[in-house]
C-alpha cells in the first residue's frame, strides 16, 4: 500500500508539474513574441537597447518552444510508462542554461550601454552603435553555446544509466564534473552579474546621489525617463537573481560538499522558479510601461489608430532594460 501511495503521489506530482510548466511555457511564448513584435513593428524602437531586449526575448523563446516539446514527450512517457528519456532530458536542461546565459550576458551589455548613455554620453556616441551589434550578438550566442555544448559533452560521457529523471524537475547536474559546475557558476552567473551590478550601481549613484546639480539642470522629462529606465533595469536584474540565484547557490553547495543530500521537492521548486524566469520579462515591461501596453493593443487590434510618433519618442525609452 505504501509503494502504491508513493507511486500515485509521484504521478500526481508529475501531472501538477506538467500543468505548471505548460502555463509557464505558453506565457513565455506569447509574452516574448509580443516583445519581438512591438520592437520589430515600431521603427523608432529599433535602437541598440531595444535590439538587445529582443535578443533576450529570443533566448527565452527557445526555452518556451523546447518546453512545449518536452511537455508533449513528458505526457507520452507518463502514459506509455517509458522512462528512457534521460539523454534528451539532459539536452533540455542544457537549453535552459543556454537561455539563462544569453539573458545574463545581454543584461551585462545593456547595463554597460545604459551606463555610457547616462554617465558618459559623449563616449557612448562612438562606442556602442547598432553596427557593433553585429559583433556583440554573435559573441553572446557563441559564448552561451560553449557552455551548452560542453554540457552536452559531459552528459554523453557520463551517462545517466537507468535512473529515471524528469527533465524539468531539478535541472540535474550530478553527472557533470565538480570543476565544471564551479566554472559554470563563475562564468555563467557570478562574473557577468558582478559586471551588471557594478554598472547599475554607477547609474544609480549618478542619478540619485552624486550629481544633484546636474539632475536639476537636466530636462525633467529626460531625467524622469532615465530614472524610470533604471528602475526597469533594476527590476529585470532583481527578478533574474530571485529566480536563478537560489538554484545556483544550492548546486554550488552540493558540488562543494557531497555529504549534502538532494531534496527532491526543494530542487523541483528551485528548477520551476528558474525556468519560470524565461516568461517574466514581458510582464515587467508591461507593468512599468504604458507605451508598451499601448503597442500591444495596437498589434492585437489593427483597427486601432496608431500612436503618434511624438508621444512614442517620449515614452519609448521606458521599455528599455
Amino acid at each position: 500500500k505504501t509503494e502504491l501511495f508513493i507511486m500515485a503521489m509521484s504521478l500526481a506530482g508529475e501531472i501538477i508539474l506538467c500543468v505548471g510548466y505548460a502555463i509557464i511555457f505558453i506565457a513565455n511564448i506569447v509574452g516574448n513574441l509580443f516583445v519581438c513584435a512591438v520592437v520589430l513593428k515600431t521603427k523608432y524602437l529599433q535602437n541598440f537597447t531595444s535590439i538587445l531586449i529582443v535578443n533576450m526575448a529570443v533566448g527565452d523563446l527557445i526555452v518556451g518552444v523546447s518546453g512545449v516539446i518536452h511537455i508533449v514527450l513528458e505526457v507520452w512517457f507518463l502514459v506509455s510508462g517509458n522512462n528512457k528519456n534521460t539523454v534528451f532530458c539532459g539536452r533540455l536542461n542544457g537549453i535552459t542554461f543556454f537561455s539563462a546565459s544569453i539573458s545574463i550576458y545581454t543584461m551585462a551589455v545593456v547595463a554597460f550601454d545604459r551606463y555610457l548613455s547616462i554617465v558618459k554620453p559623449v563616449i557612448r556616441r562612438g562606442t556602442l552603435t547598432k553596427g557593433k551589434l553585429k559583433i556583440i550578438l554573435p559573441a553572446i550566442w557563441i559564448l552561451s553555446l560553449v557552455f551548452f555544448g560542453s554540457s552536452m559533452y559531459f552528459i554523453e560521457i557520463y551517462d545517466f544509466k537507468n535512473d529515471k529523471l524528469i527533465c524539468w524537475e531539478t535541472l540535474p547536474q550530478d553527472e557533470l564534473p565538480i570543476s565544471y559546475r564551479i566554472t559554470l557558476f563563475a562564468a555563467m552567473y557570478f562574473i557577468p552579474m558582478c559586471i551588471t551590478m557594478y554598472f547599475f550601481g554607477k547609474i544609480f549613484i549618478h542619478l540619485w546621489i552624486r550629481n544633484p546639480r546636474e539632475s536639476r539642470a537636466t530636462s525633467q522629462v529626460l531625467l524622469k525617463s532615465r530614472q524610470h529606465l533604471t528602475k526597469i533595469l533594476g527590476s529585470v536584474i532583481l527578478l533574474f537573481n530571485i529566480c536563478w540565484l537560489p538554484w545556483f547557490v544550492v548546486e554550488l553547495l552540493l558540488s562543494l560538499d557531497s555529504r549534502l543530500g538532494r531534496h527532491e521537492v526543494l530542487q523541483s521548486a528551485l528548477a520551476l522558479l528558474a525556468v519560470a524566469h524565461s516568461s517574466m520579462n514581458p510582464f515587467i515591461y508591461s507593468f512599468h510601461s504604458q507605451n508598451f501596453r499601448q503597442h500591444i493593443r495596437r498589434i492585437t487590434k489593427r483597427n486601432r489608430p496608431q500612436l503618434s510618433k511624438e508621444k512614442g519618442e517620449i515614452e519609448s525609452s521606458k521599455i528599455h532594460a
